[in-house]
């Protein structure tokens, strides 16, 4: 069976009411792997490379889950590494602008955390418009590739308005934003979690491979 078969659609999960759905699957993703490890003699460390997956429903259903099948596995939080990048980048108090999905955004995913930490939360104006790019079916970032030029034009819009209104960072907090840029189109002060949670990954694996980015 492939991953998208076992791992439901985070935002459509949240939004129907049945966030349990991709927990458990991610779980038996994990599961199959860390037996793999296990019969090696290795302990596995395990992250899941998703912003809206860390969503509380759609996260307790997948520890719940490996609690059931006996998993012992160290898991990395994206979301808690991506906080701990932002109190090294942004002054407390600063203004830290956010795109996501809209279930990430309903349920706070990012807006909570940072808000806790003392930080001012700016999101989308128009958050139907940030949904579109994601999901259009004809030029969305989830269409197949390659990155369509619309779909990186408006997410260059959105970070920009980000920007204008004060923004002094913003997250990209969908898997697939980062996507729509390479080392040489990438606009503004920009945040990829999934550079915090590779990052955090390697430190905790083997702390000198880490390279150094300063």
């Amino acid at each position: 069976m492939c991953l998208p078969d076992m791992v439901s659609d985070r935002t459509e999960a949240l939004l129907s009411g049945n966030p349990g759905d991709p927990g458990r699957g991610m779980a038996d993703v994990i599961a199959a792997g860390a037996a793999a490890y296990k019969a090696l003699g290795l302990k596995g460390i395990a992250a899941v490379p998703c912003n809206t997956f860390h969503a509380g429903p759609i996260w307790s259903s997948f520890n719940a889950r490996l609690d059931e099948t006996g998993v012992n596995v160290q898991l990395i939080n994206m979301i808690e590494e991506t906080v701990s990048t932002v109190k090294e980048l942004v002054q407390p108090g600063g203004t830290v602008g956010l795109l996501s999905t809209t279930g990430s955004r309903r349920i706070g995913l990012y807006s909570g955390p940072l808000s806790a930490a003392g930080f001012k939360i700016l999101e989308a104006e128009d958050q139907a418009a940030v949904h579109e790019i994601i999901y259009n079916t004809e030029w969305g970032l989830k269409t197949a590739p390659p990155v369509s030029g619309k779909s990186r034009q408006k997410v260059i819009r959105e970070i920009d308005r980000l920007m204008e209104r004060g923004a002094d960072l913003v997250i990209l907090g969908c898997t697939e934003f980062p996507l729509a840029f390479d080392g040489e189109n990438r606009p503004g002060k920009l945040l990829d979690p999934m550079e915090s949670l590779a990052k955090k990954l390697v430190k905790t694996v083997d702390p000198a491979k880490l390279k150094k980015t300063d």
